[in-house]
């Protein structure tokens, strides 16, 4: 039944072996126009990942820069409230010094602990700020670092993909010329079917057969 099918003519007078012929050039010239845009895809995707990278690192470093914001305006106002108590201490430990009964010596001093307590706790509450401080300004000045690199990065991709761009293109109007003569020897019936083929399987229509198994499944 094949021997009988491979002799019917189809567009152009060739026979389905011609046919299967044609295809399979239109195929392959399908295949290098894929492969030359996919130099430029794999280009532009390395971009975009670099270009989600850097701007992570802006949202990063705005985040941070904020958190460094808030860090110093708490220490502020604990620096403010600390000189307060420290400046109640004083008094304090003056009144002490003038103290005549033992009685109000102890009450005095038990006056003058309190706020010695409290200046102490703003000053470790200080102290453990302006760690934290330092820390985020270290993550900052990395994440300034890392962001410029990112930056930079993107940009020379962004130039590499101007520069391809041009040559892709040119490559692929050769190619789309050559696809046009290819489909001119091919019949509508079996160039509809292979379009539709190609769409839908998104790979290789035509492939080998070999005792009667398509290697086009393995």
């Amino acid at each position: 039944e094949f021997n009988k099918a491979s002799q019917i003519t189809y567009q152009g007078g060739h026979t389905l072996l011609e046919q299967l012929k044609h295809l399979k050039k239109l195929q392959d010239i399908d295949v290098e126009i894929e492969n030359i845009e996919n130099v430029k895809k794999i280009i532009t995707s390395k971009y975009e990942e670099t270009s989600r990278k850097a701007l992570s690192k802006k949202e990063e470093f705005t985040t941070k820069s904020n958190e460094i914001d808030k860090l110093k305006r708490e220490i502020t106002a604990i620096e403010g409230q600390l000189e307060f108590e420290r400046e109640k201490l004083k008094k304090s430990e003056d009144r002490l010094s003038e103290i005549k009964t033992e009685e109000e010596y102890r009450a005095g001093l038990k006056e003058l602990e309190a706020k010695q307590l409290i200046v102490g706790e703003l000053e470790t509450s200080t102290l453990k700020k302006m760690i934290a401080l330092e820390e985020i300004q270290k993550t900052l000045e990395l994440l300034k670092t890392e962001s410029d690199s990112f930056d930079d990065d993107a940009a020379k991709l962004q130039e590499e993909i101007v520069k391809v761009s041009g040559d892709v293109n040119s490559k692929i109007e050769i190619k789309k010329s050559e696809r046009n003569s290819a489909e001119a020897a091919v019949s509508k019936v079996f160039l509809n079917k292979y379009n539709f083929l190609k769409g839908k399987l998104k790979g290789r229509v035509v492939v080998e057969a070999k005792n009667t198994v398509c290697m086009g499944c393995y």
